[in-house]
């Protein structure tokens, strides 16, 4: 699970880790409320559990409250990717000379944790010329395995100690939050010497989030909450073609096979293996009322997940007016024949096979 940048950067400075001063606001009523406290210039980052908002243009910067007030609205109001922010982190803007990359994953090829740390922040990872990559053992890294490795990127020795305390500070934050990764890009250095974290982006593995029930799972979209709790998988994509299957691997090769047909999936729902009647009914209900598709395409392979269960749900979904976008349904395998002799009292034609039906979806207009 991916943790919003203001929680993470509570995390930072709860590990003694210093961030800048900020305000989160929700709405315009919040930015008033805390207006007279700002100082300005200020940076506007809107929260959204998605990278590169640099590069998609909607971080700000606002010199005075006026511009401000302009900014926050406009952010508030802007779709990156599907989803709009629920709120606008606003920071003090930092000046610095000097930015640093650090940041401490889990390598599941390896099998191991893995820092990486660079004198050049603010980039992309696979950019930076001279970063260093080091395999740990975690139950005997100390401030001195820190030491080393940063006077490795040749830091003025004033600061080594410095640098190193904040690289052992997010090792251990890593450790005690069972992460997967805890990045800061960048980590400026101001004309003082002083460090600040300008970004936290911090990655928990969900297998222990039953040990962190501080984390509360935080969703893009009321699509992601609802198919959480019907036990269903939810991801938006940015094309126009919904994509409903029962379990990841027949999922990912039916997108596969749309991309090769040049079509662009909206999103994908993999139902799981074993779906229920009443799972099936509410994914088709959700994905009908998903704006970016204009038309559906049902993979389903019958094993422990029944065909009769999928019509079934099918037409009742129909019947009950929540099926209002054309729907290509390939169903195959368990009581197979049950499902095509129920659909066929609404003439909802079944495929056999997949391709064919991305054929047809492909000739839709």
């Amino acid at each position: 699970m991916r943790l919003h940048e203001h929680i993470s950067k509570e995390l930072f400075s709860s590990y003694a880790i210093k961030i800048p001063i900020g305000h989160k606001c929700h709405n315009i009523d919040e930015l008033y409320s805390c207006i007279n406290d700002i100082n300005f210039p200020v940076m506007l980052k809107p929260q959204l559990l998605i990278g590169g908002r640099g590069k998609a243009g909607i971080i700000k910067k606002a010199s005075d409250s006026t511009q401000l007030i302009q900014e926050f609205t406009k952010l508030l109001n802007t779709e990156v990717k599907g989803s709009k922010p629920t709120s606008i982190l606003i920071e003090d803007f930092i000046d610095h000379e000097t930015e640093f990359y650090l940041s401490i994953t889990l390598d599941r090829g390896r099998r191991s944790f893995v820092i990486i740390i660079s004198s050049e922040g603010g980039v992309e990872i696979e950019k930076m010329g001279d970063k260093i990559i080091e395999v740990i053992d975690y139950n005997n890294f100390t401030k001195k395995n820190c030491e080393i490795l940063v006077r490795k990127l040749n830091v003025k020795e004033l600061y080594v100690s410095d640098l190193s305390m904040i690289l052992y500070n997010i090792f251990n934050l890593f450790i005690d939050k069972d992460a997967e990764l805890v990045e800061i890009n960048p980590l400026a250095q101001l004309k003082t010497g002083e460090f600040v974290a300008l970004d936290a982006k911090i990655i928990v593995d969900d297998n222990a989030l039953f040990r962190h029930p501080e984390f509360k799972k935080e969703f893009e979209s009321s699509y992601e909450e609802e198919s959480e709790k019907q036990g269903f998988v939810f991801v938006e994509l940015d094309g126009n073609m919904a994509v409903i299957g029962n379990g990841a691997g027949l999922v990912l090769s039916t997108l596969d096979l749309a991309v090769e047909k040049n079509l662009q999936p909206a999103c994908f729902l993999d139902l799981g293996g074993g779906a229920s009647f009443d799972r099936i009914y509410s994914a088709i209900s959700l994905i009908n009322n998903f704006d970016k598709a204009d038309k559906i395409l049902l993979n389903i392979f019958g094993g422990i997940t029944s065909c009769r269960d999928v019509a079934n749900a099918i037409i009742k979904v129909k019947n009950d007016g929540n099926l209002t976008k054309p729907l290509f349904s390939r169903i195959s395998g368990s009581e197979e024949k049950e499902a095509k002799k129920i659909l066929s009292k609404i003439n909802l034609k079944i495929y056999d096979d997949v391709d064919n039906a991305l054929n047809d979806v492909d000739k839709y207009l």
